[in-house]
């Protein structure tokens, strides 16, 4: 499980790298300032954001039922590894 987590962190890592590499060889190529289009800015500020929530809410019926706080049991403050003896 911590191999996978890993290997989904260097993958993030990698693209951004990727993207700023490409952005630094876009900014050689064009050194002369872009026009500001308003559109194209608030498109620009807007769906990141956007497509991520939609990300989020897409995923948020798959959480577990434990890490939602719905367990039921009445033991959510209580660990498996305490040293308290239960009768």
């Amino acid at each position: 499980m911590a191999d996978s987590k890993l290997l989904s962190l260097l993958l993030g890592w990698s693209l951004a790298l990727l993207i700023s590499a490409l952005l630094v060889s876009a900014g050689q190529r064009w050194p002369e300032p872009l026009a500001v289009v308003p559109w194209k800015v608030w498109a620009l500020v807007l769906i990141p954001p956007l497509l991520m929530g939609a990300w989020i809410a897409s995923r948020w019926d798959r959480v577990p039922a434990a890490a939602a706080g719905r367990s039921g049991d009445g033991d959510e403050g209580q660990s498996c590894n305490s040293s308290h003896v239960q009768d």
